[in-house]
């Protein structure tokens, strides 16, 4: 029983979001490919860039650029460079505001609901606009609601717990 209650909360805390720096490979149909970035208060989306240029999209990588984009309250926010495999000079441009490395962005209170402007810039000259299938992106669930899942787990495991210590097996 104790080993159920490990596996629970080490199940819980795989739970948690992570931010992947070296970028993710999908398939061709995964949801997040083109996905907008909308301007939501206290949340976080990634971002992730593929300069292999369509048709092929070569390996479906999404390595070659990834970016962070936090939001404040009134929908003002930032945007920081997190990781690049690519050989090239790749670069973002979120809300107007160039994001690469050692380089971030901020920009004041936007509409609440609407989609923020994100392109991805290529060292070779592409530019790839959101919802385009260069760019994937993901949003990232609040604290709040990863705490909530390891909560329920953990309440789940003492319940077990507790039920098999009453019936004395």
């Amino acid at each position: 029983m104790k080993y159920t209650l490990l596996l629970l909360i080490s199940l819980s805390a795989s739970a948690l979001p992570f931010l992947d720096q070296d970028g993710i490979t999908v398939p061709a149909n995964d949801p997040r490919i083109g996905q907008m970035v909308f301007v939501t208060p206290f949340s976080q989306w990634v971002v992730y860039g593929n300069d292999n240029p369509p048709p092929t999209f070569g390996d479906r990588d999404y390595n070659d650029g990834v970016a962070l984009i936090l939001f404040n309250g009134d929908g003002s926010g930032t945007a920081t460079w997190q990781s690049s495999l690519s050989g090239l000079s790749n670069y973002w441009i979120i809300a107007g505001g160039i994001v690469a490395p050692g380089v971030q962005t901020s920009w004041g209170a936007l509409t609440i609901g609407s989609a923020l402007p994100v392109q991805f810039k290529t060292g070779d000259g592409h530019s790839y606009v959101i919802g385009h299938q260069n760019i994937l992106t993901e949003q990232v669930p609040e604290p709040s609601t990863a705490l909530l899942i390891l909560l329920a787990l953990a309440a789940y495991g003492l319940y077990l717990f507790i039920t098999k210590k009453k019936g004395g097996k």
